[in-house]
């Protein structure tokens, strides 16, 4: 989860130079970055306060939204062209 939260908070950082930007500098990606460290201070309150099941669900749905991640990959997008375009 460290490690998670160090990219995430890494992401706060990075102007947005492909997309929509809001307040001159940040882009959709950081907005992805401070639902992330919402769901892990949660989840590590809940479990701190032995409640499993929430704790569970917020991991789980932590996890399931690593997969907005992927569009950072999109056609058009920096990633895809520092990664895929030659």
């Amino acid at each position: 989860m460290a490690l998670m939260v160090f990219t995430k908070s890494i992401t706060l950082f990075m102007p947005a130079r492909v997309e929509t930007q809001f307040l001159q500098h940040f882009g959709c990606i950081p907005l992805f970055s401070l639902l992330t460290v919402y769901s892990i201070s949660t989840a590590v309150i809940a479990i701190k306060k032995e409640q499993i099941k929430k704790h569970k669900l917020k991991m789980i749905s932590l996890y399931a939204s690593a997969i907005t991640g992927g569009f950072a990959f999109a056609p058009r997008r920096f990633l895809h062209q520092f990664f895929f375009m030659n």
